[in-house]
């Protein structure tokens, strides 16, 4: 076993010791498990304690120093004392139950959804990621029907499995196969969506590294 001081040595110099991560539900498809891959080969002896949340509460946890970096979706702006370090950006998608008339289309595009009754998640949640949608839509100088919301990506999937509507969801979750829906992605969307990885301005050298190793990773 090492000795106090190597311990120490290892901790300084950031080989060692603990990563409070806070993440959003739609990053477990593919960019959390990835970085922690990356991390976990690189940095054996660094601990990574996750906690799935939301973004809103993810800003504020880090605030509170309840976290040391929040895996969100990208935001407009940032509380004061926090910085972001953008990840590559994605379209959105329509999750459609599989008995849908669309489910068999090859292309759907936001003008099609009108009329149709749509499941989102709730603007508290994430106001970027729902002002966005809404933003998509007016561009065609229309509404979208939203008739339930719901606040986890894959309680949407599951209100779409049964009939209730279609899900408006970011690309990632494609990746997740859940019975009785298809997902389709919404033309001339790319790059409206994507992942940020957030933190407290003057992070420490865990912090430092799991970012610098977060940028080079390819996801």
């Amino acid at each position: 076993a090492k000795c106090a001081a190597a311990k120490a040595k290892d901790i300084h110099e950031g080989m060692a010791g603990t990563i409070r991560i806070g993440f959003i539900s739609s990053s477990i498809t593919g960019l959390l498990p990835t970085l922690v891959a990356a991390h976990r080969k690189s940095y054996p002896n660094v601990n990574l304690d996750m906690e799935q949340s939301i973004s809103r509460r993810i800003a504020d946890g880090l605030l509170s120093n309840q976290f040391d970096v929040g895996l969100v979706r990208v935001p407009m702006s940032l509380p004061a004392g926090l910085v972001k370090f953008d990840m590559p950006a994605e379209s959105w998608s329509a999750a459609i139950p599989v008995n849908h008339p669309y489910a068999s289309r090859q292309r759907v595009k936001v003008s099609d959804l009108i009329g149709q009754d749509l499941i989102f998640y709730p603007r508290r949640h994430d106001p970027v990621g729902y002002d966005d949608v809404i933003a998509m839509f007016r561009e065609y100088d229309l509404e979208p029907n939203i008739v339930q919301e719901a606040s986890e990506q894959m309680t949407i999937a599951g209100l779409v499995a049964s009939g209730m509507g279609i899900g408006i969801v970011p690309e990632c979750m494609a990746r997740i196969k859940v019975e009785g829906v298809v997902h389709k992605n919404l033309q001339c969307t790319k790059g409206r969506t994507g992942f940020t990885l957030i933190t407290r301005e003057g992070g420490d050298v865990l912090v430092n590294q799991f970012l610098k190793l977060a940028r080079k990773t390819k996801i």
